[in-house]
């Protein structure tokens, strides 16, 4: 009979020593099969299965969008973009997981698959050694770099013809993923159009546009999204009985039973060693963990990380990816309906695409273009602010948000590399539209704003309907 008592943590390093010389002991397992973003979608709806961390595929080809009305010439582009995929933000997940399975290891509780669970996370923790933690992967430099391609292509004749006074602009959030996904970007653009070099002036970080959640005067946001508020929503989700059947699931295939059992009655405390409060001190904790590494190893594969989808069970992930999809709704989106701190502050970007666009048609700016680089923290709630479609039904107080009243899913709201882009086209007579892509279709803005022709809209009555 065991005795209830926690299992001390290990430092990082020691971990890391300790895996490594595992690499010996596990020699004779099967390699860990690499993955691609190709071979993460093996069955239907799995687009929404990674959420947040979806890697980036345009929505539609630029040969299909609509031409601008007979008159107009494009005379700005105001481009918005959440970083590429990218590897975990912090040693957390990957710490935690390998914790437990040397735990395991130890008491001899796992089964032929969790042998092989030691040397994948083994796998993560050396990609992000060489990658380092929170940084762009090399997938998300190439969803960056293609995306300057694409832009270039759809808008060919105007740049070439773009007069030499005309400059780029680059923004980013002042955090190292973002500014990089700007680099990517820009080395994209000059690939393909290297005299371009002395358009483009140098990046600047600004917080208050482009990263308002975490810029100065946001603590009223703050206190919402860790408030009591948000906390007893989630809360109800977690202690959901599908929240303790899909842990089951994910941990009997890897764990003897009594391991789980363990885990279930709290007898261990594992604890982040880069973070103590990230802890696994249950079994639900444990498959969040094991869901973590999932979800983040499709953004890796230009790393060769090893395929996580034979850890989590096809039947569990929507529920995990639904809790997932909550934390964003209720922290980044929509939100309870009889409040709007969850995306109030988007008007911020917002207000700066138009302002630019505006100094651009009124001749007052020779800024052609401004390229902003931030997150999903920022790409969420302006896409619920600007009204956009499945971003905007927010949740009455006895109607918590779930996928059957609700279409908010993160995958399709803000992947990884999510962006908005208004292409900005005047006429002779100095009248001005607007044509917005998201995630590179063409979009229509709110219900109520009224569109010129087709999904191009005069800037004026952007102004108008969104009061700007």
């Amino acid at each position: 009979m065991f005795t209830r008592q926690r299992t001390r943590v290990l430092p990082l390093t020691l971990l890391l020593t300790s895996a490594f010389a595992l690499s010996a002991c596990t020699s004779g397992l099967a390699p860990s099969a690499a993955v691609s973003p190709a071979g993460h979608q093996e069955a239907t709806n799995t687009v929404t299965y990674y959420t947040s961390k979806t890697p980036y595929h345009p929505r539609d080809d630029w040969k299909n969008y609509s031409a601008a009305p007979a008159g107009y010439q494009l005379v700005s582009i105001q481009h918005v973009a959440r970083h590429g995929s990218r590897g975990l933000s912090s040693p957390d997940a990957d710490d935690l997981v390998l914790q437990l399975w040397l735990q395991a290891q130890r008491e001899q509780a796992l089964t032929p698959l969790g042998l092989t669970l030691g040397p994948a996370v083994i796998d993560i923790l050396r990609i992000h050694h060489d990658l380092g933690y929170g940084q762009l992967s090399g997938l998300g430099e190439q969803e960056h770099r293609d995306m300057a391609s694409r832009l270039i292509a759809r808008h060919q004749a105007a740049l070439t013809e773009l007069a030499p006074t005309k400059q780029f602009g680059v923004m980013h959030s002042g955090r190292s993923r973002a500014r990089d996904s700007g680099h990517a970007f820009i080395t994209g653009w000059l690939a393909i159009k290297p005299n371009d070099s002395e358009r483009f002036l140098p990046a600047e970080a600004n917080e208050q546009v482009v990263y308002f959640h975490s810029a100065e005067g946001s603590e009223g946001y703050d206190a919402y999204k860790d408030g009591p508020r948000v906390a007893a929503v989630m809360n109800a989700y977690l202690a959901d009985t599908r929240t303790l059947n899909a842990s089951n699931e994910i941990l009997t295939p890897l764990f003897q039973p009594e391991f789980i059992a363990r885990l279930h009655s709290g007898h261990y405390a594992f604890t982040a060693y880069d973070d103590p409060e990230d802890k696994i001190t249950n079994a639900e904790e444990a498959a969040m963990a094991i869901y973590d590494l999932f979800s983040i190893a499709v953004n890796l594969s230009a790393e060769g990380a090893p395929d996580f989808t034979r850890f989590i069970p096809p039947a569990t992930r929507e529920w995990l990816a639904f809790l997932d999809d909550a934390d964003s709704f209720y922290g980044r989106g929509p939100g309870f309906a009889d409040e709007d701190i969850s995306y109030a502050a988007a008007g911020n970007l917002v207000q700066d695409m138009y302002q630019r666009a505006q100094a651009v048609a009124s001749g007052n700016s020779n800024e052609f273009a401004m390229f902003r680089f931030t997150h999903a923290q920022a790409l969420m709630p302006v896409a619920t602010w600007l009204g956009l479609p499945n971003a905007t039904q927010a949740a009455p107080e006895n109607e918590p948000f779930s996928y059957n009243n609700n279409p908010w899913r993160a995958a399709i709201i803000a992947p990884m590399s999510a962006n908005i882009q208004w292409d900005v086209y005047q006429n002779d007579a100095g009248e001005t539209l607007v044509r917005m892509l998201w995630n590179e279709q063409e979009t229509a803005f709110a219900a109520h704003c009224q569109p010129y022709q087709g999904y191009f809209y005069q800037l004026a009555e952007l102004g108008r309907c969104y009061n700007l």
